[in-house]
């Protein structure tokens, strides 16, 4: 006994000495031959998911690189968000809080997780496709999850084109017992209070039984623990030459109705955050009910520089309400099963999430154009311009609305011709109907008041409608596994029409011994630009003396991405695990954020954008060990995910010349993507029930994101600008088992 805490005490002397700083905990995962399951013989348990294949099928089989976080490390561990359960993933870089618009973010494959990544709760998709992302915060049910599969690189062929960087399926909790609960309690700093809870059970009705499970959670704190390096990150004046405009004497911060603090320094007020969602599941026979409402609210300015918003309101909220309904009908004859899926969406911005700006890039590009600093500089000044957009659209607070509703039927059938061969086909038609995210507007939407937008505010249409085709067929000979599929895509919007798409997907696994397998895999899809891109550009021309502001942007395509990726594992005992991969993934037709002066009109464009030489490319290598009972008296055990990749983008480049065609500008790296990323965890068990985990986790720099910064930097050859320092953080936890229940 004495032995095992002399152990722990060096261990955690030992990093002390490490320089590192704050950051939230990290996860636990487990391989894909592992089970969830503590205390069974790993040697014969087996683990399966859905997401690979959209039928069960055994995780060791599959040849895509695919990791599972089990629900015991989900609650052992306190992970209330989804990026709370990715972040220690190989590869995977987060960010928390993220933003007010999104929520917490995270990376994958160099690609911005929360808009190329597919996440399902129980294989039904809960991103709304008005978004440009979907909003993370703690309004999922990640406490009731029995597990989380995530599958890296496209899946287009089986759960459609927006599954670019990968799958995250989130699959709740069962119970095969007639009654079950849960319930997790929380408390802590900043008044910080969450609670979560899950029961059901089995209950007869008649001659059947009716399976019931409700589940929900709450959080809430009043403010977050980001404000640091106060006299860079939020100091206005960091971010006031990044258009190059000072010159003219157009941006004056200071004296903008809505700022609040000195020069260079701006008053920061509180950050609160709230989540809530609820959930009920019911299924009697063949069918099965669920619905589920999920809310989230985080201040609006949290990720956007101090020049562009305030932060001095604390109600300036960004919130909104997602609500998800689905029935499923599921039959089976003989070697077939058959299921038909009715899902609905409802996305909703809540009444009163709005911004405090002072001065943003719409009123920096339209001030700078009506004055004649941009567009045709021989265009007369419009003097009186800056004063009506700050009246129409800056002063006070502005409010943000969006209604949306998305809907799909889908049918599948699926026929098992033996153990080792089946075969999967389907058929969707999905549409959405509704508005996209309007901004600007001086009062909530519905508000009963005689004040009216103008009309050159107007969105375009965010409805669509698309039809979806799809055959996989997976089989097994000898110690050979193969997986092949393809898909058909046929979309019509208001920025594509009638086109037809072709994703294949196609997958192969050698088995070396059982202990020892090879695999490699190409997957492609194709992604549409949601309706938030086109609702998010801007066009400024001037007419006969006329100025006028149009929103849409300007032939947005849809984008293609290919992932070639070839694996081993390697288990030679149940308590040694070994996953390596390396991989390559290419996104055409890129797209990005753009400002381009085409003087001739005269005419400014910013927005997103994209074109048929814009591309992001990266290339990498990543491996996973996890070794248990290095030391079996105090098992001893250490996890190791290390990623290491070399990315390029090629984007359009932020254009404030006149110029008749777009420019491309070729960039070294990957934004926001560091090339070096790594998780090392250690834990040990010194006396029974009692466990302390360290976790390591340290990346190298990285890029911003902002193009308008990136722009800057390379014309005044001061790219050091423009990194993001690396960084190591060590976490120290504890978990004490008082009972198999607590």
């Amino acid at each position: 006994m004495l032995l095992r805490f002399i152990y722990l005490l060096v261990l955690c002397i030992g990093t002390i000495f490490l320089n590192a700083q704050k950051d939230t905990s990290y996860l636990k995962y487990d391989q894909l031959h592992w089970s969830d399951i503590e205390n069974v013989d790993l040697n014969k348990a087996v683990t399966k998911v859905i997401a690979g294949t959209r039928t069960e099928q055994n995780l060791e089989d599959l040849p895509f690189t695919v990791f599972v976080i089990s629900g015991q490390e989900i609650r052992e561990h306190g992970y209330h968000t989804l990026v709370d359960a990715l972040k220690h993933l190989p590869g995977i870089r987060v960010s928390q809080p993220g933003s007010g618009l999104d929520g917490e973010s995270f990376m994958m494959r160099g690609l911005y997780g929360n808009t190329y990544a597919k996440i399902l709760i129980n294989d039904v998709p809960v991103r709304p496709s008005v978004v440009g992302a979907m909003p993370i915060g703690s309004q999922l049910p990640i406490r009731q999850a029995e597990r989380i599969e995530v599958i890296y690189g496209p899946a287009a062929t089986l759960y459609g084109a927006d599954a670019a960087s990968g799958i995250i399926n989130i699959i709740l909790k069962d119970s095969e017992y007639p009654t079950f609960a849960q319930a997790d309690i929380e408390v802590g700093d900043d008044n910080l209070t969450r609670l979560t809870a899950m029961f059901g059970g089995k209950f007869a009705l008649g001659k059947k039984t009716i399976k019931i499970k409700m589940y929900g959670g709450y959080t809430s704190f009043n403010d977050r623990e980001v404000k640091y390096d106060l006299n860079n990150l939020y100091n206005p004046q960091q971010y006031e030459n990044v258009l190059g405009l000072n010159a003219q004497d157009i941006i004056q911060y200071e004296d903008r109705p809505n700022y609040i603090g000195t020069t260079g320094s701006t008053f920061l007020s509180a950050l609160p955050h709230l989540s809530n969602y609820a959930g009920f599941t019911a299924s009697l026979g063949a069918i099965e009910l669920t619905a589920q409402r999920m809310f989230r609210a985080d201040h609006s300015s949290i990720g956007l520089n101090p020049f562009a918003v305030s932060y001095a309101d604390p109600q300036s909220l960004m919130g909104e309400e997602i609500i998800s309904n689905s029935i499923v009908i599921r039959k089976e004859y003989m070697k077939w099963d058959f299921s038909l899926r009715f899902n609905s969406l409802y996305y909703s911005i809540t009444p009163l999430s709005s911004y405090k700006y002072v001065l943003p890039q719409f009123g920096t590009v339209v001030n700078a154009f009506a004055l004649g600093f941009l567009g045709d500089t021989g265009t007369s000044p419009m003097m009186n311009i800056p004063q009506l957009v700050d009246s129409l659209y800056l002063s006070g607070s502005r409010y943000v609305a969006s209604t949306f509703n998305d809907f799909s039927i889908e049918f599948q059938a699926n026929i098992r011709i033996n153990e080792n061969i089946s075969l999967s086909t389907g058929l969707q038609t999905q549409g959405g109907t509704g508005g996209g995210i309007e901004r600007f507007r001086p009062f909530p939407k519905n508000t009963l008041t005689g004040v009216i937008l103008p009309d050159i505010l107007v969105n375009p249409s965010a409805s669509f409608s698309s039809i979806t085709s799809f055959m996989e067929g997976y089989i097994k000979f000898g110690s050979f596994s193969a997986i092949g599929g393809i898909q058909f895509f046929l979309r019509s919007d208001d920025l594509e029409s009638d086109e037809i798409v072709f994703n294949p997907r196609f997958g192969l696994l050698y088995k070396i011994t059982p202990a020892l397998s090879l695999r490699a895999s190409y997957s492609q899809a194709f992604r549409y630009p949601s309706a938030f891109f086109n609702n998010s550009s801007y066009t400024l021309t001037v007419q006969d003396d006329s100025f006028n502001i149009q929103i849409g942007s300007q032939n947005l395509e849809a984008e293609q991405t290919i992932n070639l990726e070839t694996g081993i594992r390697f288990t030679p005992s149940k308590d040694i695990s070994l996953d390596a991969s390396i991989y390559y993934m290419k996104t055409t037709n890129f797209i990005n954020f753009d400002v381009n002066n085409k003087g001739t009109d005269p005419l400014i464009f910013w927005g997103y954008n994209n074109d048929p030489g814009s591309f992001n490319k990266l290339t990498g290598g990543q491996i996973s060990l996890s070794v248990r009972n290095l030391i079996p008296a105090i098992k001893l055990g250490t996890e190791v995910n290390l990623n290491y990749s070399q990315g390029k983008e090629r984007i359009l480049q932020v254009d404030f010349e006149n110029s008749a065609e777009r420019q491309l500008q070729d960039l070294p790296v990957i934004r926001a993507h560091p090339a070096f990323i790594g998780h090392i965890r250690m834990s040990i068990e010194p006396v029974k029930n009692l466990s302390f985990f360290l976790d390591h986790s340290f990346m190298t720099n990285s890029w911003t994101r902002n193009m308008l910064r990136i722009t800057n930097a390379i014309a005044n050859n001061s790219l050091e600008q423009l990194e993001n320092k690396g960084y190591y953080t060590l976490d120290i936890r504890s978990l004490f088992k008082i009972s198999r229940q607590l």
